[in-house]
């Protein structure tokens, strides 16, 4: 057959270029993916917002009280979640360094945390001998003993004195519930995540700096966020 004389065969040169086209997109293309999934995820900013109606989620809650309280703070929470750990500590140094505040505690366990909501048992059983606050602090700084020793272990600690009741209560305690009104609590909030706390209204997920928490302790704070929603 003739072949037209504009026809040409692909030179060894043409190919070669090709080639090197070729792997230097594939190379890019891996680069991209390798990024996409290694670069840090970071949480967009803007979390913080005002909620109108965060008091009316403070009915059912278990109670850490402050007589001399100048905020109630509402808090979604698990045992289990470091997060949680983390904030509370935040907490706990706020207070010991003279902040005044109350907190409304409501549980939401990560179906996730396979000892969650035996935590949360173990804290209103605490709480029926007049101990959640102190098993609260103690439940959160021993995550990495869930599973491993009896809650009692964790119960003794916070000063729990009869065994015997609160072993009564781990065994026979139903936090359906319990554990189901808070839920329903943090659906009407469309809460996706813990900790969630409200400082007066004024909503931030996850665990904040302390500088944050602060500033929205500070009620003028508050009042100024307030206006601009």
């Amino acid at each position: 057959m003739e072949k037209h004389p504009n026809s040409t065969r692909p030179t060894a040169s043409a190919n070669a270029a090709a080639t090197w086209i070729l792997t230097v997109c594939v190379l890019i293309t891996v680069a991209l993916q390798v990024y996409r999934f290694s670069a840090p995820q970071t949480r967009a900013a803007g979390q913080v917002r005002f909620e109108p109606s965060w008091d009316r989620f403070l009915t059912g809650g278990s109670e850490i009280r402050d007589s001399s309280a100048s905020a109630t703070l509402l808090i979604f929470s698990d045992y289990e979640c470091v997060y949680c750990a983390r904030l509370f500590g935040t907490l706990d140094s706020l207070r010991a360094e003279g902040a005044k505040f109350r907190i409304i505690y409501r549980h939401l366990p990560s179906s996730r945390h396979r000892f969650a909501v035996l935590a949360a048992k173990a804290s209103v059983c605490a709480e029926r001998q007049g101990a959640f606050e102190k098993m609260n602090s103690t439940l959160l700084r021993r995550q990495a003993t869930f599973g491993l020793e009896p809650w009692w272990a964790s119960a003794k600690l916070a000063g729990i004195k009869d065994s015997t009741q609160f072993e009564s209560c781990m065994s026979t305690i139903d936090l359906t519930a319990k554990l189901g009104a808070d839920s329903l609590a943090a659906d009407a909030l469309k809460i996706g995540g813990t900790p969630t706390i409200f400082i007066e209204g004024v909503r931030i997920e996850g665990a904040p700096p302390t500088t944050q928490l602060l500033k929205y302790l500070d009620e003028k704070q508050r009042e100024a966020l307030r206006e601009d929603r």
